[in-house]
């Protein structure tokens, strides 16, 4: 085998390879077609991808195997308005693959005339003219073997008929390929498809394709169809359909697909079942998941991704897994190519066009939130996936790793299918249904850590991804990270006590209180405040909100809730480091602390000394379970739980419910 290299765009035949301005295509042809390898393959220098070759000399006849293959070059082949392009003979393997071959002109065969077993895959073939009375504007094939794979066939005129495709005695398949805006003129049968026994028979065979938005427009066409034209002249035409789409052809008999019997017997075989026909048409063979007088949603022919234009089926299309059940790729991918699955959700679509899952996902602030939080302020952070292409996603995963400096965190959401989703601590879960074109909103909401320093930038990463095979037409928009919220701790008002022993009141609204020297007795009122105690023996009681108690140094004494009974809160304690010993108040004669709302409120205690440190709970031992390894929002320690309650996860050594304890 030949690799034969074209190197310029110039239609020139100056006698052989390396002569002239370069290596034509046409000189290439002529190689393979006349030197002793069985089968040759013409490729495109880099160096002229994305330009066109014009003829200028006729047709390219090809007279021998070989295989023409444009690759990522983008090469157009053109007639120029005045000759068709190929002329494949009989006898001949060819392979016409990833071209653009466009504006040839000719009798029976606009663009290329078969005879042999030609394949034309991942190309164009269009803007071509059979002349006179001829048919088959882009492609005639003429007791040959047509393959037409992951190709599109437009905008081509028939004389006579057969705007697209003219088959006459051969065999003829099209796979996961459009035919669309094709018009047959004269006669007019088959504004996409004409398929014509004059003897021997003619087979069509369509499967996984789009016929659609082609014109029977001639004198004569009242009775003929313009999308698929089954015609018995002097031998019997058979058509037979698998997974297709024939809609919106108009002109001629207005029926989508048709026979047509001057002699002979015309068969249009819908066994292969799943197709949609957009009007009446009935088959002679029918078969399973058929579906007639259905619109199936398409857009115009346009770029929806790949190398080739197709129709993309709309949303509520009902052509979208709607396909054989039982398909299995290959194909791997529809029409357009590599990263468009031929198979989502694990039913195919009926056509050429397979509807992808497109994800998105975008990660903000919730309305109205305070960008610069205080810290032991609750954030909320508002996450909406969505699925913006037309394909629904049935098994989504989606995952927040929330940042160290956001403790306490909670997130809920209900999926399309209304499932609800809710947990605390980090988020991963897998199963979520998004339909098309619905949008999911999580709320997380999360304190802000109080040890933070000032001018801390939280910054939070949520990701999505398809599960189980689907693949995401684009994975660019599946991640996200908000950097909204920044911490300035400098920017929080204090109050600041003196060398002596103090005694401080915080006033309305989230404070800063430091005791600094002395055994001082801080109090903050309702809002998210910090208590420093600093040095000696101090008592700090947070009050209502979310508070930050933090003793120092010395024996300290911390009373989270006070009044408030730590309902609705989430409190952080520590009693300062050092040899101190702390007393950790988590209940009073008014009763326990943080009941009746399970995991949402409690207390966590950083630097509990056993032995040393106290910690005082309402009530009796019986009342109380004591687990180790607990995990909650994000923190892991020893919690302390009453009935169903959580009252507070204990840190850095275990409590000895013997010798650690006080009750009251």
């Amino acid at each position: 085998m030949a690799n034969i290299l074209v190197t310029t765009t110039v239609d020139e035949n100056d006698g052989g390879l390396g002569l002239g301005v370069g290596d034509s295509l046409r000189e290439a042809i002529v190689e393979a077609n006349t030197n002793i390898d069985p089968t040759d393959t013409i490729t495109f220098d880099p160096l002229i991808a994305n330009q066109t070759i014009t003829l200028a000399l006729g047709e390219l006849v090809i007279s021998s195997d070989m295989t023409i293959d444009g690759e990522d070059n983008a090469i157009t082949v053109s007639g120029g308005n005045v000759s068709r392009i190929f002329n494949i003979n009989g006898g001949v393997t060819a392979v016409l693959d990833s071209l653009d071959i466009a504006n040839g002109t000719g009798f029976f065969g606009g663009a290329i005339t078969n005879s042999g077993d030609l394949t034309v895959v991942n190309s164009i073939v269009r803007d071509s003219v059979a002349t006179g009375g001829g048919g088959g504007g882009g492609i005639q094939n003429l007791n040959g073997t047509l393959t037409v794979d992951s190709s599109l066939i437009t905008n081509n005129i028939g004389a006579n008929q057969s705007g697209g495709i003219n088959n006459e005695n051969g065999i003829v398949n099209v796979i996961n390929s459009t035919i669309s805006g094709n018009t047959a003129n004269g006669f007019g049968a088959g504004g996409g498809i004409g398929n014509l026994g004059f003897g021997p028979a003619a087979t069509l065979n369509l499967s996984n394709s789009t016929i659609a938005d082609n014109v029977s427009n001639g004198a004569n066409a009242a009775g003929v169809s313009p999308g698929v034209s089954n015609a018995a002249v002097f031998d019997n035409a058979t058509t037979n359909l698998n997974n297709t789409i024939i809609s919106g052809n108009t002109g001629g008999s207005g029926v989508q697909i048709e026979n047509y019997i001057l002699a002979g017997t015309a068969t249009i075989d819908g066994s292969g079942g799943y197709n949609l026909i957009s009007d009446g048409s009935t088959f002679d063979v029918g078969g399973a998941g058929n579906l007639f007088n259905t619109d199936p949603l398409l857009g115009p022919l346009q770029d929806n991704g790949g190398s080739t234009f197709t129709h993309e089926l709309l949303d509520g299309s009902p052509a979208i897994d709607a396909g054989d059940p039982a398909f299995t790729s290959p194909p791997d991918f529809d029409q357009r190519g590599t990263g468009f699955a031929r198979i989502i959700n694990g039913i195919v679509d009926i056509g050429a066009f397979e509807t992808q899952i497109d994800l998105t996902v975008d990660k903000f602030p919730a309305p109205g939130s305070d960008l610069t939080p205080l810290p032991g302020e609750q954030i909320t952070y508002n996450i909406e996936v969505s699925a913006e292409g037309a394909a629904n996603a049935g098994n989504v995963s989606i995952t927040d790793m929330f940042p160290a400096e956001l403790l306490g965190v909670e997130w809920s959401f209900t999926d399309s299918e209304g499932t609800p989703f809710a947990g605390m601590g980090d988020l991963d879960v897998d199963g979520v249904v998004i339909d098309a074109g619905d949008t999911l909103v999580i709320t997380a909401t999360g304190f802000v850590d109080s040890d933070l320093v000032s001018d801390t930038t939280i910054t939070n990463t949520a990701s999505i991804a398809v599960v189980g095979g689907d693949m995401d037409a684009d994975p660019a928009n599946n991640t996200d990270t908000d950097e909204s919220f920044s911490v300035a701790l400098s920017t929080v008002g204090g109050n600041f006590g003196t060398p002596g022993d103090d005694v401080i009141i915080g006033g309305p609204g989230n404070q800063t209180i430091n005791g600094n020297f002395g055994d001082d007795s801080l109090f903050g009122s309702p809002g998210i405040d910090r208590l420093n105690g600093g040095s000696g023996d101090d008592f700090l009681d947070g009050g209502s909100g979310n508070d930050f108690l933090n003793g120092g140094a010395g024996n300290d004494t911390l009373d989270v809730a006070g009044t408030s009974l730590g309902v609705g809160q989430f409190d952080r304690l520590t009693g300062g480091g050092g040899a101190g010993a702390d007393t950790f108040i988590l209940g009073s004669e008014l009763g326990a602390y943080y009941l009746g709302n399970g995991d949402a409120d409690f207390a966590y205690i950083s630097d509990f000394n056993s032995g040393v440190d106290t910690i005082v709970l309402n009530g009796m031992l019986a009342d109380y379970m004591f687990v180790p390894n607990t995990t909650v929002n994000n923190l892991t320690g020893q919690g302390i739980f009453n009935g169903g309650d959580l009252v507070a996860i204990v840190q850095q050594q275990a409590i000895n419910t013997v010798t650690d304890l006080v009750f009251v």
